[in-house]
């Protein structure tokens, strides 16, 4: 009896978090060599792969426009904190982020927050899965930093898990972009 409530819980456990797991792992596999595969993509595609960190985030913060306009009056400061942490994030990569692996990583650790966002239970409160979201990907950008700082090719370091954090906002401030959860 307690075994076949272990295995379902275990079996539901895996329903939800196997999409996490895997793409969790693909980041973390593909640390030693992907800025010469970032590399290689950019020698395939040209001028539309370096653009394609700019051409996400555009489209992100169109889409965070588009929800501010459509806000009632009460949330007016959600949407005005919406619009200027996506400028900033744009900033970074148009000013202070030199190398293509860090600007991609904006959008792996983006999309990791969607990933986060389709595998916890969505019957919480807004702010409880948006801190789930938050802490999970601030934990996942940690490990990501503390396996480079043991590669040889590679540098782990504080201000990346920061940006790996503040891409898993971005992702966040997409879903609230795109979902209601007013």
């Amino acid at each position: 009896m307690i075994l076949n409530v272990l295995f379902r819980d275990l079996l539901r456990l895996i329903k939800h978090w196997w999409l996490f797991c895997i793409y969790c792992c693909l980041i973390y596999i593909s640390l030693p060599f992907a800025p010469g595969l970032w590399e290689k993509v950019i020698a395939h595609l040209g001028q539309t792969g370096r653009d394609l960190p700019y051409i996400i985030i555009k489209i992100t913060a169109v889409m965070i426009i588009i929800r501010f306009l459509v806000l009632n009056k009460k949330h007016i400061f959600t949407g005005l904190a919406l619009i200027i942490f996506t400028f900033y994030m744009f900033f970074l990569i148009t000013q202070r982020l030199e190398f293509l692996a860090e600007k991609m990583h904006l959008i792996e650790y983006g999309i990791l927050a969607l990933v986060i966002y389709w595998s916890i239970n969505k019957h919480q409160s807004r702010i409880s899965i948006h801190f789930k979201i938050l802490t999970i990907g601030f934990i996942a950008g940690s490990i990501d930093e503390i396996i480079q700082y043991f590669l040889p090719n590679r540098v782990g370091d504080i201000r990346d898990v920061l940006l790996n954090t503040a891409s898993v906002v971005l992702g966040q401030l997409l879903i609230y972009s795109l979902t209601d959860l007013t």
